[in-house]
């Protein structure tokens, strides 16, 4: 069977097992694909084949497809969103400024639950929503992460002509003004993985018991960190299965304290962890790291270009990189492991850390932009030369320089750099980079 036919078994549903140890790139390639250009039931069945790839493969799938113009293709991307749990967070942002009333309500209901800091945008625009259930639930969330400057948009809403609405906009002002507590981060799922409905009715007297939720099936794969089926033609028809023992993933390592790792003895070969601890050791000790994430990697093993530009995506867009959990040791590696894998695809997302409130972020982002980005980032770099940090300023210095000399326009970077001669504490650094 070729790779083909293995994707139309899995788009239609098929419970066969497939062995994906050779076909998931080719598969994930396909339903993206098809999520962009197919008909509605090919949509749905890229959907069925995220399924199969599991949360880290399938969920850039479900992310095309949660604000999709077919109601069935979005209310099964959205179910996949929230069935992801926390990784899901950023498709449900998504589907919260989508075009389905039902599905934004329950979008908001998960923000709220997770007083998701990315989501005020999204709150703020849903204000204006003609659907009073949205705004009631943008209400609530703005009451849970919005400041001050956010109660006047609310107090536009003091005479909405929901009831609603009304309540939601008294408590919101009163928890922006600390008269009420506000919630503290809350998963939609239960200590098994089930999923529950984010908004399902509470008792309305102590002790009754909550309305039982229907149970269905989970949509999600395993992930390939645990035992996954693997189709074995040569067994019996009687034993089509067999498990294929993988790894336990190790434990999550402790939050990086910022001081300088030293480095190990033997390096790690898995490519999170060679990235986190190029983030965490001295200057002087990252090319020892780099120089494996640059090696070939080991036959059968996955391309060290596309795990880094996985982890990049996964890792900026699901907001961890800004969040409360976030590794800065993960954000500040995989930003100076820019140089060998970065692409102009990926510039984008990496400008916006030059305004990250962690200064050794903004160092890093300066280093990557100054090794991938164009030379229209001289100018935005060179802001950076102000910076209150020292480090940030010296690193921006040799990116503005390196941008110069990549791009060819070393005019741009010498004016730019010119200028920052201004601080005394960056001419030596300066005129060592314009001697060059």
């Amino acid at each position: 069977m070729d790779i083909d036919d293995i994707y139309e078994q899995l788009a239609k549903g098929t419970t066969e097992p497939v062995d994906l140890s050779w076909t998931r790139r080719k598969l994930q390639f396909t339903a993206l694909e098809r999520a962009k250009t197919g008909s509605a039931e090919q949509r749905l069945g890229a959907l069925r084949v995220a399924s199969v790839l599991g949360r880290k493969d399938g969920l850039p799938i479900v992310q095309q497809l949660v604000r999709d113009p077919d109601a069935a293709v979005r209310e099964l991307a959205f179910r996949h969103a929230v069935e992801a749990h926390e990784l899901g967070i950023s498709a449900i942002r998504d589907a919260a400024d989508g075009p389905d009333a039902e599905i934004v309500a329950q979008a908001l209901d998960h923000l709220i639950l997770w007083v998701d800091q990315a989501g005020m945008a999204t709150a703020r625009r849903s204000l204006q929503h003609a659907d009073a259930r949205v705004r009631e639930r943008a209400v609530r969330l703005l009451g849970h992460i919005g400041g001050p400057a956010v109660k006047m948009e609310l107090s536009r809403l003091s005479g909405d002509p929901s009831a609603e609405v009304r309540a939601a906009v008294q408590e919101a002002i009163e928890r922006i003004g600390g008269a009420i507590p506000r919630g503290t981060r809350t998963s939609w799922w239960t200590e098994d993985g089930r999923t529950v409905p984010a908004a399902a009715p509470t008792p309305t007297a102590p002790g009754e018991a909550p309305p039982a939720v229907e149970a269905k099936a989970p949509l999600w794969a395993p992930d390939p960190t645990s035992l996954v089926p693997v189709a074995t033609p040569s067994e019996s028809p009687a034993t089509p299965w067999r498990r294929v023992d993988v790894p336990t993933p190790e434990p999550a390592p402790p939050p990086w304290d910022g001081q300088a790792a030293p480095l190990p003895a033997a390096l790690p070969t898995e490519t999170r962890a060679l990235v986190r601890l190029l983030g965490m050791v001295s200057a002087a000790d990252r090319e020892a790291v780099l120089a494996v994430l640059r090696a070939d990697p080991a036959p059968g093993s996955p391309d060290r270009g596309a795990e880094w530009s996985d982890l990049l995506h996964a890792h900026l867009s699901s907001g961890v990189s800004q969040g409360v959990e976030r590794d800065v040791a993960l954000t500040r590696g995989l930003l100076l492991a820019a140089p060998l894998h970065g692409r102009g695809t990926h510039v984008t997302p990496i400008r916006g850390l030059l305004r990250d409130p962690d200064a050794r972020v903004r160092a890093a982002a300066a280093i990557a932009l100054g090794a991938i980005g164009p030379a229209s980032l001289v100018p935005p770099l060179a802001q950076l030369l102000s910076d209150p940090d020292q480090d940030v300023k010296l690193a921006t210095v040799e990116a503005i320089a390196s941008l110069g000399r990549r791009t060819g326009r070393a005019d741009l970077a010498r004016d730019a750099l010119t200028r920052g001669r201004g601080d005394a504490s960056l001419r030596d650094a300066i005129d060592r980079s314009l001697a060059r």
